[in-house]
């Protein structure tokens, strides 16, 4: 009972925990016959098939905790945990469904706490589905929800994911006004990296600059970033064309799908600066395609008349 009340608690909290056997739940599944138990059961074991990559099983037994769930706070568990994991596996549709079930019992239960994750785990479907507007909202309302009450579990993070998608937004008053914000607090290259390209892009030369020099980071994508960064400074169009197709190809590799499109625009603006209308007109094709691929939109000349 000790062990399933720490659990418990650690799933509530987000708190990280070892993957559980499923040998070892069936063994205690013998023991208990209450609902409340299977549900606590199942959720175990669907969370440690997440951590192991079992996502099928997963969601099996996440989808079986819901079953059994008869509070609240177990249904609001399952159901978090459902959208979590098809976040993993790029089922937004389905994700976004579970959600909006979580911040419904969340409210019932005037939870604001699962507020925040919601919120957050939102705005990632959302920025994923390449609609940087619908999560800004949501990364905003994390980040208020979160000052209010003082949780800095998801700050950070939603921070970060606002900038970016800002960025993706082309709003660079945006990125400027919630980097420093967050800059206050901790230094990361990628606030770094945005409020260096926002200011670039703004025209504020020695702004760009302090927020380049501050770039440190080892990652790949961040160090082909920072190149791109110098070559803004330089102004070499054809580096340019170069690191945005690195970018992109790494993107693509990691399915990083806003990054996709970021760099695809960038590709496609570039090539107009080159008057390669040929060029520019396959990179706008390619995000048409990909942007009606994960079931963002559904006529494509509504998407060429915005791109």
């Amino acid at each position: 009972m000790v062990f399933l009340a720490e659990l418990y608690q650690n799933l509530i909290e987000g708190k990280s925990i070892s993957p559980i056997n499923k040998s070892d739940f069936q063994l205690l599944e013998s023991f208990f016959y209450e609902d409340k138990y299977l549900a606590l059961f199942y959720l175990g074991i669907g969370y440690s098939s997440f951590l192991k990559a079992e996502y099928n099983l997963s969601i099996e037994t996440l989808k079986k905790a819901l079953h059994y769930a008869e509070i609240s706070s177990l249904q609001c568990l399952s159901y978090l945990w459902l959208a979590i994991v098809n976040i993993k596996i790029h089922q937004y549709v389905y994700a976004l469904e579970y959600t909006q079930k979580t911040s419904h019992i969340a409210k019932q239960e005037n939870n604001p706490r699962k507020d925040i994750i919601v919120e957050y785990l939102t705005g990632v479907i959302f920025s994923s589905l390449l609609y940087p507007k619908h999560a800004i909202k949501y990364f905003k309302s994390c980040i208020e929800i979160s000052k209010r009450l003082q949780v800095t579990l998801w700050y950070e993070n939603a921070y970060i994911r606002l900038i970016w998608n800002a960025l993706y937004n082309n709003d660079y008053d945006l990125v400027i006004q919630y980097g420093i914000d967050i800059e206050k607090q901790i230094h990361d290259s990628n606030v770094s990296f945005c409020l260096s390209y926002a200011y670039f892009k703004l025209g504020h030369q020695e702004n760009a600059y302090k927020y380049f020099m501050k770039m440190d980071s080892k990652d790949k994508l961040l160090i082909l970033f920072k190149e791109l960064l110098y070559s803004f400074f330089n102004h070499t169009i054809d580096k340019q064309i170069s690191l945005f197709k690195e970018i992109c190809d790494f993107a693509v590799k990691h399915e990083l799908y806003p990054m996709i499109v970021f760099a695809r625009k960038s590709l496609k603006e570039l090539a107009l600066q080159k008057k390669d209308y040929k060029e520019a007109s396959y990179y706008v094709e390619d995000i048409i395609n990909l942007r009606k691929q994960l079931g963002a939109i559904q006529k494509a000349d509504k998407e060429a008349i915005y791109l």
